[in-house]
């Protein structure tokens, strides 16, 4: 029994990439436009190629290290002598090495029918729209079905015949002679481009394809709670298909507005207000307009800066589509000073003062990280 791992020059326990990569050399090696053509030669690959076909499968390789030859007389076809025969794998991997190209095989038919590109269109929205849902129309350069041929690509309507180049095939083949013989190489019909069938007589209006650009109107719903760059898609609105195939699909890429006086926090929006003093000490009921409408919001007695007042479900939509469950706006409270004051006003700020006795009150520097605004804006930002 022949030694096919010395043959390749490989060890017994080669891996399958070492063996083909020292079978890819020696073939190359043996090449008539490198060696030269001779029957030395010629035989030398038969023996590189017949090791490959061996070791260079797992099943066949399993048989020949318990001492039997997957090769032997008894396995009939081989071209060579004994029972030697090429795989396809073994064939592709030859053709590639020395052409650069890998053999078409299978004979398997394309389908005509083929699915529409998908589109994709950007679309800006307020704030406000964010939260409420809007309905919005672009108008896009697609393609639809022919009207002429209602997409059959035929001018007639007789449809399709068989392609007389490959005989409904979808695949032609190219026979010629090398090294190893008489090679069939098949390849896609140049004329149906693998389908089998031809449009004897293509529409004028489509020239065949079945279909044909137009500018089209698309009208959509952006439901609630669509966030910025959220991407929506709408099922079969994009190009149509030729051949009868289906549609693509349509995406609108949603880009969401700044808004001049709330920020976005998840779910949460986030917004400022400034009260007067006077009311941050005795508290305040006051009217702040949202997205829906005036609301009350209520400024307790000792508000101080930085305080943060909840009013809940007037945020967005916690989920997309879904209205009823909201998350909050959180007011951010500033408390004002006026920059000046009358006579009248210091003495009756003095009284208050002394009533509230805190003109012996002591004072402690800290640090600004551990409260008051920079953790608010760690907070929310």
């Amino acid at each position: 029994m022949k030694d096919y791992y010395a043959i390749l020059g490989v060890s017994r326990s080669a891996t399958e990439a070492e063996i083909k990569k020292a079978y890819r050399k020696r073939a190359r090696e043996l090449h008539p436009d490198v060696a030269g053509a001779s029957p030395q030669n010629e035989e030398q690959f038969k023996e590189v190629s017949a090791a490959y076909e061996v070791l260079g499968h797992a099943d066949k390789r399993a048989l020949y290290d318990q001492g039997v030859d997957p090769l032997s007389s008894n396995g009939g076809g081989n071209p060579f002598g004994g029972g030697f025969n090429f795989s396809q794998d073994m064939f592709s991997d030859i053709f590639e090495m020395f052409t650069g190209q890998r053999s078409q095989s299978g004979g398997q038919k394309r389908s005509r029918e083929q699915r529409g590109d998908d589109i994709l269109v950007h679309e800006r929205i307020t704030l406000e729209e964010s939260i409420t849902g809007v309905e919005r129309s672009v108008s896009v350069n697609k393609s639809v079905q022919c009207k002429k041929c209602k997409g059959s690509g035929s001018e007639s309507g007789k449809g399709e015949v068989s392609c007389p180049t490959c005989q409904g095939q979808g695949f032609v083949q190219h026979v010629s002679r090398s090294l190893f013989g008489q090679m069939v190489q098949q390849s896609v019909c140049p004329d149906c481009q693998g389908v089998g069938t031809i449009i004897s007589d293509p529409c004028t209006d489509c020239n065949g394809y079945g279909v044909q650009m137009s500018n089209e109107k698309i009208e959509f719903n952006l439901p609630p709670g669509v966030r910025n760059k959220h991407r929506i898609r709408f099922a079969s609105l994009g190009n149509a298909g030729r051949g009868g195939g289906p549609s693509g699909d349509f995406y609108v890429e949603v880009g969401v507005k700044e808004d001049p006086v709330f920020e976005v926090s998840g779910s949460d929006l986030v917004c400022k207000l400034a009260v007067h003093v006077t009311t941050a000490l005795l508290g305040q009921d006051v009217e702040v307009n949202t997205f829906d409408g005036l609301q009350t919001l209520s400024i307790p007695s000792g508000t101080s800066s930085g305080m943060v007042i909840a009013m809940p479900g007037l945020g967005l939509p916690v989920n997309v589509g879904e209205k009823d469950k909201r998350g909050d706006i959180k007011v951010f409270i500033e408390v004002t000073m006026p920059s000046k004051i009358s006579a009248k006003q210091r003495k009756l700020i003095e009284e208050l003062s002394h009533e509230l006795k805190d003109d012996k009150q002591s004072f402690k520097l800290a640090n600004l990280r551990e409260g008051g605004f920079l953790s608010w804006v760690k907070k929310f930002f």
